[in-house]
Protein backbone atom coordinates (compact mmCIF):
# COMPACT_ATOMS: atom_id res chain seq x y z
CA UNK A 1 0.00 0.00 0.00
CA UNK A 2 1.34 3.51 -0.86
CA UNK A 3 1.23 6.28 1.22
CA UNK A 4 2.10 9.77 0.70
CA UNK A 5 4.14 12.30 2.07
CA UNK A 6 2.97 15.94 1.82
CA UNK A 7 6.02 18.21 2.05
CA UNK A 8 5.16 22.44 1.24
CA UNK A 9 3.17 20.71 -1.63
CA UNK A 10 5.19 18.32 -3.15
CA UNK A 11 3.86 14.36 -2.36
CA UNK A 12 6.19 11.69 -2.61
CA UNK A 13 6.13 7.52 -1.62
CA UNK A 14 6.85 6.92 1.57
CA UNK A 15 6.23 3.83 3.62
CA UNK A 16 4.23 4.74 6.60
CA UNK A 17 1.03 7.23 6.81
CA UNK A 18 3.04 10.82 7.51
CA UNK A 19 2.31 14.08 6.60
CA UNK A 20 4.80 16.97 7.50
CA UNK A 21 3.77 20.85 6.78
CA UNK A 22 5.55 23.88 7.21
CA UNK A 23 3.19 27.06 7.83
CA UNK A 24 4.40 30.48 9.20
CA UNK A 25 2.61 31.83 11.68
CA UNK A 26 4.23 34.95 12.27
CA UNK A 27 6.99 37.03 10.50
CA UNK A 28 9.98 35.36 11.99
CA UNK A 29 8.31 32.02 13.07
CA UNK A 30 8.01 28.68 11.06
CA UNK A 31 5.98 25.65 12.55
CA UNK A 32 6.41 22.24 11.49
CA UNK A 33 3.84 19.68 11.66
CA UNK A 34 4.15 16.15 11.88
CA UNK A 35 1.07 13.83 11.16
CA UNK A 36 1.49 10.22 11.59
CA UNK A 37 4.62 7.77 12.71
CA UNK A 38 7.78 9.56 13.27
CA UNK A 39 10.37 6.61 13.07
CA UNK A 40 13.42 5.97 11.34
CA UNK A 41 11.70 5.86 7.73
CA UNK A 42 10.05 9.16 8.27
CA UNK A 43 12.97 11.07 10.30
CA UNK A 44 15.22 11.97 7.33
CA UNK A 45 11.68 13.92 6.16
CA UNK A 46 11.45 15.99 8.55
CA UNK A 47 15.53 16.46 9.15
CA UNK A 48 15.54 17.65 5.29
CA UNK A 49 13.01 20.24 6.21
CA UNK A 50 14.00 21.12 9.57
CA UNK A 51 17.67 21.82 9.76
CA UNK A 52 18.34 24.04 6.77
CA UNK A 53 15.93 26.54 8.12
CA UNK A 54 18.33 26.24 11.52
CA UNK A 55 20.51 29.34 11.03
CA UNK A 56 18.88 31.48 8.87
CA UNK A 57 16.87 34.78 9.72
CA UNK A 58 14.06 33.07 11.28
CA UNK A 59 13.53 34.00 14.85
CA UNK A 60 11.79 30.64 16.18
CA UNK A 61 11.11 26.90 14.64
CA UNK A 62 8.63 24.85 16.22
CA UNK A 63 8.12 21.55 15.73
CA UNK A 64 4.70 20.50 16.48
CA UNK A 65 3.70 16.71 17.63
CA UNK A 66 0.39 16.68 18.37
CA UNK A 67 -0.58 14.88 15.20
CA UNK A 68 2.64 12.50 15.92
CA UNK A 69 1.22 8.78 17.18
CA UNK A 70 4.58 7.49 17.34
CA UNK A 71 7.74 9.32 17.64
CA UNK A 72 10.85 7.02 17.76
CA UNK A 73 14.43 7.40 19.63
CA UNK A 74 15.85 8.38 16.44
CA UNK A 75 13.29 11.50 16.08
CA UNK A 76 14.20 12.57 19.73
CA UNK A 77 17.91 12.47 18.66
CA UNK A 78 16.95 14.86 15.63
CA UNK A 79 15.27 17.18 18.45
CA UNK A 80 18.73 17.48 20.51
CA UNK A 81 20.61 17.88 17.37
CA UNK A 82 18.40 21.15 15.98
CA UNK A 83 18.27 22.53 19.62
CA UNK A 84 22.04 22.61 19.43
CA UNK A 85 22.35 24.40 16.10
CA UNK A 86 19.34 26.47 16.60
CA UNK A 87 21.06 27.43 20.11
CA UNK A 88 24.33 28.20 18.08
CA UNK A 89 22.24 30.13 15.56
CA UNK A 90 20.55 32.67 18.41
CA UNK A 91 17.64 30.74 17.26
CA UNK A 92 14.66 28.84 19.25
CA UNK A 93 14.01 25.58 18.78
CA UNK A 94 10.47 24.54 20.58
CA UNK A 95 8.59 20.88 20.65
CA UNK A 96 4.75 20.55 20.93
CA UNK A 97 3.67 17.43 22.03
CA UNK A 98 0.55 16.09 23.83
CA UNK A 99 -1.04 13.15 25.06
CA UNK A 100 0.03 11.06 27.46
CA UNK A 101 2.83 8.38 25.79
CA UNK A 102 5.51 11.91 24.16
CA UNK A 103 5.66 13.72 27.55
CA UNK A 104 6.49 11.04 29.40
CA UNK A 105 9.05 9.76 27.21
CA UNK A 106 10.47 13.05 26.57
CA UNK A 107 11.06 12.78 30.47
CA UNK A 108 12.64 9.57 30.31
CA UNK A 109 14.74 10.14 27.56
CA UNK A 110 15.38 13.66 29.14
CA UNK A 111 15.25 15.24 25.91
CA UNK A 112 13.10 17.68 27.61
CA UNK A 113 15.58 18.70 29.66
CA UNK A 114 17.65 19.85 26.25
CA UNK A 115 14.64 20.77 24.20
CA UNK A 116 11.85 23.43 24.95
CA UNK A 117 8.69 21.27 25.40
CA UNK A 118 5.18 22.72 25.47
CA UNK A 119 1.76 21.36 25.88
CA UNK A 120 -0.05 23.12 22.80
CA UNK A 121 0.76 25.13 19.81
CA UNK A 122 -0.48 28.64 21.27
CA UNK A 123 1.40 28.34 24.15
CA UNK A 124 4.63 27.64 22.38
CA UNK A 125 4.63 30.89 19.98
CA UNK A 126 4.10 32.71 23.56
CA UNK A 127 7.01 35.24 23.51
CA UNK A 128 8.02 35.13 20.38
CA UNK A 129 9.31 37.96 18.76
CA UNK A 130 8.54 38.69 15.24
CA UNK A 131 11.53 39.72 13.11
Amino acid sequence: MSRTLAREGVSTPSRSLFHLRASRPRSGVVVLTVTGELDSATVPQLRELLLPRLGTALRAVVVDLTGAGFVSATAFSLLIEAEILARRAGQSLRVVHTGRTQPRLLRLTKVDTVVRCYADLDEALIGLPSA
